[in-house]
């Protein structure tokens, strides 16, 4: 199988949530993909589908991924794609997976010293990633990037434009990032201060 024809399996897995189906389509691409490749290849995959309302369902692959191949969620530390998608998308859902799956059970194995260094680095890639993307924000104005809305035949219910509403979705989604955000920097400064 070819990576595209991969792909279009694991969209099916998650239409009909099957998570053993996406354990098999894993193992196709790490037949034919290296972990880090496959590392990247996940994280850009589950980046496309990822909404906050996906979050919990889209979790649960990145814990079955995570499990069938560990190393996937430790390459590149602290550069690692999967973590780097938890912080992008401001998903404490994925974060929390990413640290119950992959770093506890690693620092499980490592001397006591070598946690705090862990996390800091956490720590110090999510603040980086966090501006990065604060400084790419631009307002969303009434009149200019959207329309209001329009009454509708009952006087409790109004229309809107498809595009408006997408961008309505698009500002929801920005802001539930921005909230998860916060809850990761608050999560990784609570396990750096409970180390002291």
């Amino acid at each position: 199988m070819t990576k595209e024809e991969i792909l279009i399996e694991m969209d099916e897995c998650l239409d009909c949530a099957s998570i053993s189906g996406f354990k098999e389509q894993l193992d196709h691409l790490l037949e034919i993909s290296s972990d880090e490749e496959t590392s990247l290849i996940l994280a850009q995959y589950l980046m496309t589908k990822y909404t906050a309302f996906k979050a919990d369902s889209l979790a649960s692959y990145m814990e079955a991924a995570i499990r069938k191949r560990p190393n996937l969620a430790m390459l590149k530390h602290p550069e690692n794609p999967l973590f780097k998608l938890a912080v992008i998308r401001g998903s404490k859902d994925l974060y929390d997976c990413y640290m119950e799956e992959a770093v506890e059970p690693f620092l499980a194995n490592v001397n006591k010293d070598e946690h705090m260094d862990h996390f800091f680095e956490l720590l110090t890639l999510t603040e980086k990633l966090n501006e990065m993307i604060f400084n790419n924000y631009e307002p969303r104005l009434k009149g200019l990037h959207y329309s209001g809305a329009f009454p509708g035949e009952q006087p409790h219910l109004v229309r809107i434009n498809k595009e408006d509403y997408e961008t309505m979705e698009d500002v929801i989604e920005q802001y539930n990032a921005m909230i998860g955000r916060r809850e990761i920097l608050r999560d990784l400064n609570r396990r750096i201060e409970n180390l002291d």
